[in-house]
């Protein structure tokens, strides 16, 4: 089947096209999007002004984007990627917690049950964070909505993350540290793991 002759001229004058991969991909699946989910007609003056919006949207800075803009799209990357990194960690680290300590140290009703609750919980947690995040276009780099809900999460998630892994260190009877514990502080920088234990000291001082 020969391609239309709109797909041919739109495709000679994004060079990119067929030569960057990734850029490609994301072309196509923009087009699986317009036309099944969204009913434009692939033929349509309409489609192509939507498929070079969006694709702009997605690499702003192969569009006439700044040199100086490039600092600040890949630190939007990075917050984006540690952001998701978090939300792992808080979930395999409420999964650490030891119901029949937890019950003396806190004096608590602490049962299996609860504990379910709340892993549940942190994995709805990072489920949503997930979709927010993959519904960000890579063009909201810069807009004040975006840098609020990167910020927010991130401070939300190192407080919640860091009181979690405290608990879970305390509850082992300062003994030999859990294999599995080890493994999740070896997916954190050095730096990101003794700031969690410093505001995790203070927060479980609270509980205590």
């Amino acid at each position: 089947m020969k391609p239309y002759p709109k797909a041919k001229a739109w495709a000679a004058k994004n060079s990119w096209f067929g030569s960057n991969q990734t850029m490609t991909y994301t072309a196509f699946a923009i087009h699986q999007k317009l036309v099944e989910q969204e009913g434009f007609d692939g033929n349509s003056d309409a489609y192509y002004i939507e498929v070079d919006k969006r694709i702009r949207d997605e690499f702003p800075l192969k569009f006439g984007g700044k040199k100086t803009d490039k600092h600040k799209y890949k630190k939007f990357i990075q917050q984006k990627e540690k952001i998701l990194l978090y939300a792992d960690v808080l979930v395999e680290a409420t999964k650490l917690f030891k119901v029949k300590k937890m019950r003396e140290m806190y004096q608590k009703k602490f049962s299996f049950q609860y504990k379910k609750r709340l892993i549940q919980g942190a994995e709805e947690g990072r489920n949503e964070i997930k979709h927010t995040l993959n519904t960000m276009s890579n063009g909201e780099f810069q807009s004040i909505k975006t840098k609020k809900y990167l910020t927010t999460t991130t401070k939300e998630l190192e407080k919640l993350m860091s009181s979690v892994l405290t608990i879970v260190y305390i509850t082992m009877d300062f003994g030999p540290i859990d294999k599995k514990l080890c493994k999740i502080y070896a997916k954190l920088p050095i730096t990101t793991s003794k700031k969690l234990l410093a505001l995790g000291r203070k927060e479980v001082s609270k509980l205590i």
